[in-house]
């Protein structure tokens, strides 16, 4: 299959700030109420990604996206984080839930939820869904090193969060798909 129409970059990276090194890693939802698109990404420091955090940009036509002004939304140093990267948002009747990664400076790699009542609020609320270095022996049996998480993806099914992401033993390098479900 052949695209009909490439558009290119449709978010560059700052010029200077907390997005100047990056911005990917998005997702992107249509909210039929407003008929806007939101794309949730990912802006890093600089190129080395020294601190990562997410960030929003809000679209009329999803081609044409401009930087919400609270950026970051999710700030990795409000969360003791080095890293909040990958982002997934989705809505539960009149909630929003963000799912990210996040990597802490000395201990490893989790998946974070956050909550909002709307889609352009700052995330305060915010917990640990998936604890790496405690629950890694649960998420890869006979592990032999350090976990590393990425890339997660929900569903809801059967008033559960099926929560599917990456996970890595850090020992072989090998990346493999795992799932986590949670009750609604």
């Amino acid at each position: 299959m052949k695209p009909n129409f490439h558009r290119g970059i449709i978010l560059d990276a700052s010029k200077e700030g907390w997005d100047s090194g990056a911005a990917t890693f998005g997702t992107v939802i249509y909210d039929q109420d407003d008929r806007k698109y939101y794309l949730f990404y990912t802006g890093a420091s600089d190129v080395r990604w020294t601190e990562a955090s997410i960030g929003l940009a809000t679209s009329q036509d999803g081609l044409n996206f401009r930087r919400n002004d609270l950026n970051p939304i999710v700030n990795s140093k409000d969360f003791g984080l080095k890293e909040a990267l990958t982002p997934v948002v989705f809505r539960v009747k009149n909630n929003y839930f963000m799912v990210f990664a996040g990597k802490t400076p000395r201990n490893g790699r989790k998946i974070y939820i956050a909550y909002s009542d709307d889609l352009v609020a700052r995330a305060t609320r915010t917990r640990i869904l998936i604890d790496g270095p405690r629950e890694k022996k649960k998420i890869i049996p006979g592990i032999k090193s350090e976990v590393a998480l990425n890339t997660p993806c929900p569903i809801i099914r059967n008033e559960e969060l099926w929560l599917y992401y990456g996970a890595m033993d850090r020992a072989n390098g090998v990346w493999k798909t795992a799932l986590s479900i949670f009750p609604l």
